[in-house]
């Protein structure tokens, strides 16, 4: 994988696809952001090491004991992935139920 791909063209080409599909931008789980986003701060100038991977904040989600590529998430960066997606979608629902209760409350009850 080329970190361009990843880092520049993936996450403004992602949103591009789910407008061209009539998909609201809220309904767009962003992992990206999860694992660091756009911001080079918290990474290191020359990449994560399994040396500095422990102690250093976005690192640690790229680097394990297979891998420390800057491309394949380690076990925590696929922990990340899953609770950001896990708590769209648990907020996705609850808005689905609350709206549904709503609509439920205003129906006029039949006689």
């Amino acid at each position: 994988m080329n970190q361009t791909v990843i880092n520049d063209f993936l996450p403004s080409f992602i949103p591009k696809i789910a407008a061209a599909n009539k998909i609201p931008a809220a309904k767009v789980i962003s992992v990206f952001e999860a694992l660091g986003g756009e911001s080079k701060s918290g990474f290191p100038v020359n990449g994560c090491t399994i040396q500095n991977c422990k102690t250093l904040s976005y690192c640690k989600y790229y680097c394990g004991a297979i891998t420390c590529d800057q491309c394949h998430p380690s076990d925590e960066g696929y922990g990340m992935i899953a609770a950001t997606v896990a708590k769209a979608l648990t907020k996705s629902v609850e808005s689905s139920y609350l709206r549904g209760r709503q609509q439920y409350a205003a129906a006029p009850i039949a006689s």
